[in-house]
């Protein structure tokens, strides 16, 4: 089975440096994690899969993986951090959901985001990274890392937003497409048809089907139907026998 990772010691916030890989070749086999989780990649050389597409690392680049995504890497040498979180240690306010919706960082419904810094952006979220590691290293208030955590993740979206090349990952305009990868990804395994999102989400199907098809130029259905394909190429790879599970 794929391993899930969790925070240890039942955490809800933890950062992890990555500079001891550098100079060293690593391999992290397939796993997920039930927990969000963004890898800041300063100097990198390797490769990154994520739910079984492969993305070539670049350096001053930052990744956004969502709760029981699939990754696994390949790397030559990285120097960095990984900043790993629940979303109940952001809190539990509306205004955090929506950070974490409407980011566009995590449940994606078009494609795997990510940043790409230029220097003078790199410097900018180093600074934050830095006031956010001084308090995590000193058993800082929790609030103070929580706001940090919230601007790093604001800055992110910012650049994310701005970026021509990444401006197709944002869904923007409609609260209800924006929880729909989320709702779908809790829901998925036991209910495949429309009508039950659209329900969750207070619309009809058909108006459901035109909201999606607007933001994604893609059909309810088909994004329900992918990520059941996807859950099925991950248990065929690691645990075939439970491929009725799915169907």
């Amino acid at each position: 089975e794929i391993p899930i990772h969790q925070l240890p010691d039942n955490r809800q916030f933890a950062v992890y440096s990555l500079n001891f890989f550098k100079g060293k070749h690593a391999e992290y086999p397939p796993h997920r994690h039930n927990f969000y989780e963004v890898i800041w990649f300063k100097n990198v050389e390797g490769e990154h899969y994520i739910d079984f597409t492969r993305y070539p690392l670049e350096s001053n680049s930052v990744w956004f993986l969502s709760p029981n995504q699939i990754h696994q890497t390949n790397i030559q040498q990285a120097e960095g951090h990984l900043l790993t979180f629940t979303e109940s240690f952001l809190d539990s306010h509306e205004s955090t959901s929506n950070l974490l919706l409407q980011s566009g960082l995590f449940y994606n419904l078009i494609k795997q985001p990510f940043v790409k810094l230029d220097n003078e952006r790199h410097n900018h979220v180093d600074k934050l990274l830095e006031l956010l590691l001084f308090e995590h290293k000193n058993n800082g208030h929790q609030a103070i890392i929580r706001n940090y955590l919230k601007n790093f993740l604001l800055y992110c979206s910012k650049e994310l937003d701005q970026s021509k090349a990444n401006n197709p990952y944002r869904v923007n305009g409609d609260d209800r497409i924006l929880q729909l990868r989320k709702i779908i990804e809790e829901h998925f395994i036991k209910h495949k048809d429309a009508g039950y999102y659209a329900d969750l989400l207070g619309i009809t199907p058909k108006r459901l089907n035109e909201l999606v098809k607007k933001h994604t130029g893609r059909t309810i259905s088909s994004l329900i139907h992918e990520r059941v394909i996807t859950e099925s190429k991950r248990l065929l790879s690691f645990s075939p026998s439970c491929i009725g599970l799915y169907q």
